[in-house]
């Protein structure tokens, strides 16, 4: 019975010290304070507005830690690292991409669904230069003509050397794949999945065509979190973050 009360005595305080661990989250930035800062310290009103929000979503203790490179970042074990999406890659081992700030002046970081006729050659990214693609013009879905030449651009694809043909629709867009016009082409995700709908028995969807890629674009700015985080934390941060 002694062994079984001191085991107990023994994870209680592991539990407790656990929760009592600081969280650290990371900002890469060249100016400014520099280490980490627990919201007593810190002098900026929108990096205290912050931390005091997410604060009220954690009982243990938060910090938020500046540095240019990164290496300091590294060295301090940031829980959660914001920064520009080429400067995070040094946190590759680590951590993992997790959340993106929105983007306020176009649609959100939607899925494009790229596509072919079916039984024709399964595309990948680099073969598609100098094809041509059809694009949807209708409004509100030709906002996400500009997300499509964002992944293509994202990948290394130069859509200055493609033939771009605009539809009237999202069905026009895959009628003209379907009639050869063009070679693929290219739907938001909600706009395939309308028109690929079965809802009654002549309607025959999508079945003749080949979805050979499915991507989004890239977010310029983002967190990347530990990869060994815990459900919970993870929880809480998007909680906190939505």
């Amino acid at each position: 019975m002694k062994r079984i009360l001191l085991g107990l005595c023994a994870l209680a305080a592991g539990v407790g010290s656990a929760h009592a661990d600081t969280l650290k989250i990371g900002f890469l930035r060249a100016e400014g304070p520099k280490g980490c800062l627990a919201e007593s310290e810190l002098v900026e009103p929108g990096a205290l507005a912050y931390l005091t929000h997410l604060q009220a979503r954690f009982s243990s203790p938060l910090q938020i830690c500046f540095d240019a490179t990164g290496a300091d970042l590294l060295k301090q074990n940031v829980d959660l690292v914001w920064g520009d999406r080429t400067d995070l890659s040094s946190f590759a081992t680590t951590h993992r991409p997790f959340l993106t700030r929105r983007v306020s002046q176009t649609l959100s970081r939607v899925q494009i669904v790229f596509f072919n006729l079916e039984g024709g050659e399964d595309l990948a990214v680099e073969e598609v230069a100098g094809l041509s693609l059809a694009l949807n013009k209708q409004l509100p879905s030709a906002l996400n003509q500009d997300m499509a030449l964002r992944v293509l651009n994202n990948f290394g694809v130069d859509e200055h050397g493609m033939n771009l043909v605009l539809a009237d629709d999202s069905a026009s867009v895959a009628e003209a794949v379907r009639s050869g016009k063009v070679d693929f082409g290219a739907l938001e995700m909600s706009s395939w999945a309308r028109n690929c709908a079965v809802y009654r028995s002549d309607q025959k969807g999508c079945s003749d065509l080949n979805v050979f890629w499915v991507e989004r674009p890239r977010a310029e700015v983002g967190m990347m979190i530990k990869k060994d985080a815990t459900k919970e934390f993870q929880f809480r941060m998007v909680g906190g973050h939505a």
